[in-house]
């Protein structure tokens, strides 16, 4: 049986709470969010200090060879069971 859209977004807000609570990043040292779907995925180093993102990067915005190979690479992490 398949969880309901909205008991996943409430296991996801509660993972976040959690981990807010004992992380938070600074302009020297910031905080690594990464969001993996099953077919994209995306990541930001954020500035807690400040409220602002530093930077974002998404396998969404890859060029064509990039996407190839960031594909390849997670078949191959797949089979090896990582």
């Amino acid at each position: 049986m398949r969880s309901s859209n909205s008991a996943i977004r409430e296991r996801r807000f509660r993972r976040k709470v959690r981990t807010r609570a004992k992380i938070s990043g600074t302009a020297e040292k910031p905080r690594l969010s990464v969001f993996r779907s099953l077919r994209y995925t995306s990541a930001q180093l954020i500035d807690d200090a400040a409220s602002r993102t530093l930077w974002s990067g998404s396998t969404k915005s890859l060029p064509g060879k990039m996407k190839k190979l960031a594909a390849e690479a997670g078949r191959t992490d797949r089979q090896s069971g990582r």
